[in-house]
Parts: structure tokens; sequence; C-alpha cells
């Protein structure tokens, strides 16, 4: 064959899969969601990956850690909680599909890219968390794609958050590498507009920007 042929594994998303999920009562749903929205954050803030020893983990600091007191029923309602998400991930592995969040698969996209690249481990890890917190940000892979989600990002670094300039600048490279070297094969246009003025300069306030994406910056290593 000349041409490979490469199916993408299917995503599935452990929330829509919950809010369908025969078996429970609504009580019952929006406790599974509570605590499994908490261990997904604990887990994506120290960068576990999903399985039993992140949750093991979860449960020795967040539920049963010193100081703090849970009543029977909360206990034994998050184990349940637990165990369906580890069913759930189970299921995934069995039906080869990818269970990751949007934020995992944007940071682990950036950290592939930085490494073929030869990017210092510091660097990549400055990228994947600003990627990352750009995903959450897009809440979806489509609105990510989308010009006016990266400027509202990037605009909202400057105007909603007190960083110093270095901060901002680390911001916008970081973005910058994930749109134009973090993606296989070239997405949205605006990655053609990034790559234009790839080497020109950082501006003093990136609240001159505009959602025609007239973006300036230094190099993205």
């Amino acid at each position: 064959m000349t041409t490979a042929t490469v199916k993408k594994k299917a995503r599935w998303c452990w929330r829509k899969d919950l809010a369908e999920f025969r078996g429970l009562t609504d009580r019952e749903r929006s406790g599974f969601l509570l605590v499994l929205e908490w261990f997904e954050n604990f887990r994506l803030r120290h960068e576990l990956p999903a399985g039993r020893d992140a949750a093991k983990v979860f449960w020795r600091s967040e539920v049963k850690g010193e100081g703090r007191h849970r009543e029977p029923w909360q206990l034994e309602q998050w184990e349940d909680a637990i165990k369906w998400y580890l069913n759930w991930l189970a299921a995934c592995a069995e039906g080869g599909a990818d269970h990751r969040s949007l934020p995992e698969r944007v940071r682990a996209a950036v950290n592939s890219a930085g490494s073929r690249r030869g990017l210092a481990k510091r660097t990549k890890e400055c990228y994947g968390a600003w990627a990352a917190r750009y995903a959450v940000f897009a809440g979806g892979g489509r609105e990510a794609m989308q010009v006016e989600t990266a400027t509202s990002f990037l605009t909202s670094v400057v105007e909603d958050e007190d960083c110093a300039y270095s901060t901002q600048k680390q911001a916008l490279n970081a973005l910058a590498f994930f749109l134009i070297r973090g993606l296989r094969p070239p997405p949205h246009p605006c990655v053609a507009s990034l790559r234009s003025v790839q080497n020109a300069s950082v501006p003093q306030r990136f609240s001159s920007m505009s959602a025609a994406w007239r973006i300036r910056f230094s190099g993205s290593s």
C-alpha cells in the first residue's frame, strides 16, 4: 500500500457517559459528578495519569487526610463514584478509546512537540501548563481552534490577572507554540497568520490584539 490509513481513536467523555448511565438516580448521579470533578481537578493539578494509583493518592490526601472528618454516607457514595470511574476507564481501554480530557491531550501534544524540538524541561512544563489552561478556557476542541477564543484568552491574562509582563509573554509564546508546533496536521487557518509574524516583536500590551489576530511575538522556542 502506498498510502497508510490511520484510524483515529474514539474520544470518550466520562461526564457524558455518566449523564447517560442507567441504574443511578438523579441524586446519585449528581453526587458522583461532584466527587469526580473534585478528583479530576486534583489529578490534573498534580499531573497524575488517570487510573487506580491516582485514585489512591486522591483518597489518602483529599478524602482521608489528617483532620478531615467524613460522614459514613459520604465515604460510601464517593467510593462508589471512584469505582464507577475506574470501571469506565477499563471500558475505554477495552474499546480502544482515548479517555483523556482536552487539557491532557493539549499538554501531551505540547510536551511531544517540545521534546522533538529539544526544548528544555522547564520550558515544556511552562508551555504545557499554559496550553492546558487555554484548553480549559476554550471548553472544547473546536473552540480552541478559533481565532477569537485565543485572542480572548490572551486578553484575559492581561485584563483579569495582575501578572508581570514576562508572564504575559510566556502565555503568548506557549499558545503560539501549541498552535504552530503542537498540532499535526496543521490546524485552523489562524496558524498561517501566526507563522507570518513569528519573528516579530512582542507588543507592549496584549490589549492591542484584535479579532483579526494581529499578534506579534518573538520566536516560540
